[in-house]
């Protein structure tokens, strides 16, 4: 699935990839919560993305890998 590295971690690998695209899968994140729970603009995500018990995309690669 992922080609490996060096050391022929795929999983180390993996993490690297997931992380170079973390920014667009955080934007679509966002816009999904906001879809969900309608808040004005203006109104932070963090506060909505814990409301709805969703870890931030770099949280959730993170809490997967350990």
């Amino acid at each position: 699935m992922f080609p490996t590295d060096d050391t022929g971690d795929t999983h180390l690998t993996a993490y690297m990839y997931v992380r170079m695209h973390a920014h667009t899968h955080t934007r679509i994140q966002n816009s999904l919560a906001h879809a969900v729970v309608k808040p004005p603009k203006s109104c932070h995500i963090t506060p909505i993305l814990r409301s709805l018990h969703w870890l931030k995309i770099t949280e959730r690669i993170e809490y997967k890998l350990l």
